[in-house]
C-alpha cells in the first residue's frame, strides 16, 4: 500500500468530504417526520414501507475520524474548531455566514481558519506517523520511526 502523504490538497479533501457527510446528516426539523402517517400510507399506496423518522446517517469512516479530529480541536480551541466547522458546512459562502450569523471579523476569521487548518495537518501528519511506528514494531524492525 502506498503512503498517503498529507499536503494542502489532501487535508482540504479530508475536510470538504467530512463537511458533506456532515451536512446530510443535519435535521432542520429537529427529528420529527415531514409527514404524517396518514400523508405516507397514502405515498406508499396504503402501506408504509418506510420509517418516517430520520434517517440515520450512512457510515463513512474518513469522515467519522475527521469528526472525532475537529471534536479534539474543539476541545483545545475551540474557535479555530468553529471556524472550520462553517468553512466546510456553508461551502457556499462561509465568511458572510461568519461575519453575519456568528460576528467574525474577516481577516481574524482567514487567521482562524489557517491556523486551524494547520492544526488539522498537524494532527494528521502526527497520526500517520505513529501508524507507521506501529507498522515498523510490529514487523520487530528497530529502525529509525522517522522513516
Amino acid at each position: 500500500m502506498k503512503p498517503i502523504i498529507v499536503t494542502d490538497a489532501y487535508v482540504e479533501a479530508r475536510l470538504a468530504e467530512w463537511g458533506e457527510w456532515f451536512s446530510r446528516g443535519i435535521q432542520i426539523n429537529i427529528g420529527f417526520p415531514n409527514k404524517n402517517i396518514l400523508a405516507r400510507m397514502r405515498e406508499e399506496g396504503g402501506q408504509i414501507i418506510r420509517a418516517t423518522g430520520p434517517k440515520p446517517l450512512m457510515a463513512n469512516t474518513k469522515a467519522e475520524e475527521m469528526e472525532e479530529i475537529l471534536m479534539s480541536l474543539n476541545t483545545h480551541q475551540p474557535v479555530l474548531a468553529h471556524v472550520l466547522m462553517i468553512t466546510y458546512l456553508y461551502p457556499e459562502s462561509p465568511v458572510v455566514i461568519a461575519e453575519k450569523k456568528f460576528g467574525y471579523k474577516k481577516s481574524n476569521y482567514y487567521k482562524q481558519f489557517n491556523i486551524g487548518f494547520a492544526w488539522i495537518k498537524g494532527y494528521l501528519i502526527a497520526k500517520m506517523g505513529i501508524e507507521n511506528c506501529k507498522k515498523n514494531i510490529s514487523k520487530k524492525s528497530f529502525t529509525n520511526c522517522s522513516n
